[in-house]
């Protein structure tokens, strides 16, 4: 296999071209083969449902790399055509948001709980241990939940196919409220990287800020929710996010953990 020309290069993982209409997720050094396992698991009980996501194939190894074969999706994410065509943000936030509502409209089977997901990374996080325990409390106070939830949903990892969008990138797939994925997407959108930059700060930050808004707003609508626990998840959602050691973050990740411990956990 050539690896001189990857088609997309991530944090975690290249992408290459693979026979038979497939391409090849190749993890980078260092992940397990029974993490690209559970990848696996996760995109096909999430096929299973209906839900569009290309279709996963057995994980193999490549010079000591596990990797998975995946159906090619012609097209481009929704984040290189919101580079192109700035104007679209509105359109782009709103089918967003209902591609979200539809997921989270299928029950998860197979799949396990998100909670116990965040859990792992808040303790992983650096936090003071006062501020953690508080943090463990108030998920612990928050409803499982039993739909299917992404974990990453922003639209870098959606596909604007011909046949229509197709959804990628599944390895924190789990079982959950619905409000923990949108509060982890609400702050993917305000944070860097998911949204076009290259444009002066403000610009880029204003145009953030009104995707965001978009968004949620337009999912809370599409869903029926009423977003009451957004906060409590949003501090969730920040705390854990601490883990990732995202640079430039971490004081507003700080700010959404002490405010949600301030609202306290809201009704279920």
């Amino acid at each position: 296999m050539d690896r001189s020309q990857p088609l997309a290069v991530g944090r975690t993982a290249e992408l290459y071209p693979w026979p038979d209409g497939r391409v090849l997720k190749l993890f980078r050094p260092g992940w397990t083969e029974q993490a690209a396992r559970s990848e696996v698991a996760r995109t096909r009980a999430v096929g299973d449902t209906g839900f569009p996501v290309p279709a996963a194939g057995d994980v193999i190894i490549v010079d000591g790399r596990p990797g998975i074969p995946l159906e090619a999706v012609p097209g481009r994410t929704m984040l290189d055509a919101l580079r192109d065509w700035p104007w679209s943000l509105w359109q782009s936030a709103r089918l967003l948001a209902e591609l979200q509502a539809d997921l989270h409209r299928r029950a998860a089977v197979g799949l396990p709980l998100v909670k116990t997901h965040l859990a792992r990374r808040i303790y992983a996080a650096d936090l003071p241990r006062d501020l953690r325990e508080s943090m463990a409390a108030l998920l612990e106070s928050l409803p499982d939940g039993d739909r299917v939830c992404h974990g990453d949903f922003h639209p870098d990892n959606v596909i604007l196919s011909p046949g229509g969008p197709v959804v990628i990138d599944w390895p924190d797939a789990a079982a959950g409220d619905p409000m923990a994925d949108v509060a982890r997407t609400s702050l993917l959108l305000m944070g860097r990287g998911n949204l076009p930059s290259g444009r002066a700060p403000g610009v880029v930050l204003a145009a953030r800020r009104a995707f965001q808004r978009a968004y949620l707003a337009r999912y809370l609508r599409a869903s029926g929710q009423d977003g009451a626990s957004l906060a409590s998840w949003s501090a969730a959602a920040a705390a854990a996010r601490l883990a990732e050691n995202i640079p430039g973050e971490r004081q507003t990740l700080l700010r959404l953990v002490y405010r949600g411990l301030a609202a306290g956990p809201a009704g279920p």
